[in-house]
């Protein structure tokens, strides 16, 4: 386990928009424990705006749409061309998985149900799952890339030879790196590779690992699942506050992802 892995996990347990707005609650109620009371209600006020705001307009739709909009799904693609489709883990509940003994798919499911539509219309593109566990503290031994290859396999017309998983990365950045690994031992030696491949992960996930695949060399096309959010945002406000506060922290993710892959290099 990486000391960038472990810090990253860390810090955005930090600074993810959710955490820094309990914060901001806890230090309103330490300033009125202490009598700090003006300081107290202008804290409150403010963290209390902020939750309206995400929560219950909007804004948190405009600023997803925008992000995932970077890239689009290609149309009338000819898959002759394309060698195989890589796919990012991030798609499975290792946690309920490990309890309920079968593959739990989590908010992130479209990517497999998208590669389950892929496949149907190229079976004779490769796959390769790249995915291990995203945990810091090992809740369960087991990896992605195993349970997926294990549930795959179990598809009618699926050719075991048409399937690979890589089980240990633990980021976007090993996804890159764990797979081109793997292509090298099975597939190609020459590097990097001549053909191309689709890259399947979320559209809100598509430009940070667009960019850290295309880093490492890869020869990729950007394959992006459906948006989470669209055009139409002004169909009311709502008080889908959970749902929003979750949204808002993956977009923050991606972007502080994004820019603490610009300083280290990995893109």
């Amino acid at each position: 386990m990486s000391m960038f892995f472990i810090s990253s996990k860390i810090v955005w347990a930090l600074i993810a928009p959710s955490s820094l707005l309990i914060i901001c609650f806890i230090f309103a109620l330490l300033c009125a424990l202490l009598q700090f009371y003006k300081l107290s209600r202008n804290i409150f006020t403010f963290s209390t705006i902020i939750f309206l705001l995400v929560g219950a307009t909007p804004l948190t739709d405009y600023a997803f749409y925008y992000w995932e909009k970077q890239y689009k799904t290609p149309k009338n693609l000819n898959y002759q061309d394309y060698q195989g489709v890589i796919v990012l883990g991030g798609a499975i509940d290792l946690s309920e998985s490990a309890i309920q003994k079968r593959v739990i798919l989590n908010d992130n499911f479209a990517r497999i149900t998208t590669l389950y539509s892929l496949h149907q219309q190229a079976p004779e593109l490769d796959i390769i799952y790249s995915g291990g566990s995203g945990y810091l503290l090992n809740k369960t031994t087991l990896r992605e890339g195993d349970l997926f290859k294990d549930d795959f396999l179990k598809m009618p017309n699926v050719a075991p030879e048409k399937v690979f998983s890589e089980n240990q990365s633990m980021n976007t950045y090993e996804n890159a790196l764990y797979t081109r690994s793997l292509y090298i031992s099975k597939f190609s030696k020459d590097w990097p590779n001549e053909k191309p491949w689709l890259l399947l992960t979320s559209a809100y996930h598509m430009p940070r690992a667009y960019a850290v695949f295309r880093h490492l060399g890869w020869n990729i096309t950007a394959y992006p699942t459906p948006y989470r959010a669209t055009p139409n945002f002004w169909r009311g406000f709502n008080a889908k506050f959970w749902d929003n506060w979750m949204k808002i922290d993956v977009l923050a993710r991606e972007i502080i992802g994004t820019i603490a892959y610009k300083l280290t290099d990995k893109i």
